[in-house]
């Protein structure tokens, strides 16, 4: 897992730069429409996240069903650095409420299973 991780991004980097050249050198639509999906699909799964707390603490999506969704970012509001854990954190319970964000980290820690 500690090979993993670094070589995904480096892929991940690479493909996005060889899809900027080819919009720079082809002026290919596709390639415009995937880098942009590339980078705009990871920002709105995190910014679900807050609106998907918000609808368990209400009562009309459940907990167990959203936890596993959300399992990268809950890792990273238990076992991350400060800097990141604090915004998601905030950002949780602006939207959702303390409840739900104390289950999740239960479900998440395997503390619940």
């Amino acid at each position: 897992m500690t090979i993993l991780l670094p070589a995904l991004a480096v892929i991940f980097a690479a493909v996005n730069v060889w899809l900027i050249v080819r919009i720079i050198n082809r002026k290919e639509r596709w390639a415009k429409w995937t880098i942009a999906a590339t980078l705009c699909l990871p920002a709105l799964y995190v910014l679900s996240f807050g609106p998907a707390c918000g609808l368990v603490e209400r009562g009309t999506l459940n907990i167990s069903n959203v936890a596993p969704v959300y399992r990268p970012i809950l890792v990273v509001m238990l076992r991350g650095p400060n800097w990141m854990r604090r915004p998601l954190d905030e950002y949780a319970r602006l939207c959702g409420g303390e409840g739900t964000v104390f289950w999740m980290r239960l479900l998440v820690d395997g503390r619940m299973f």
